[in-house]
């Protein structure tokens, strides 16, 4: 099927509204950037957690096939500037969905958890 740019862009927009809606309810994570704005035009979402570093999360996350990014993600100027060592991104696409944003949450709750 077809999408248009804008079909997609507010696609992609919803599944960043979900996921920052899901992350806001998990302890110890912070969302960076302007969660407000992503929800209504983003289409990836950074965050870090309190307790555990980027580079565990996502290797966590790969061992239940769930592809994230961690790391400075080419802006270790920013990172440095706001004193982070690292963060994890998700990005979206066209193909990815709503159950895969739950089942992300879901992961990152137990996180939370354990």
């Amino acid at each position: 099927q077809a999408l248009s740019f804008e079909q997609l862009k507010t696609y992609e927009a919803g599944l960043c509204a979900r996921l920052i809606e899901g992350l806001r309810q998990i302890p110890s994570i912070k969302i960076l950037g302007p969660a407000e704005e992503l929800m209504i035009s983003g289409h990836m979402v950074s965050f870090i957690h309190e307790k555990f570093h980027a580079h565990d999360i996502a290797a966590y996350l790969d061992n239940h096939r769930i592809c994230v990014r961690a790391g400075h993600h080419c802006a270790q100027p920013l990172h440095k500037c706001l004193n982070l060592e690292s963060t994890v991104r998700v990005s979206f696409a066209g193909y990815n969905t709503i159950d895969e944003v739950d089942q992300l949450l879901y992961f990152l709750s137990k996180i939370a958890l354990g």
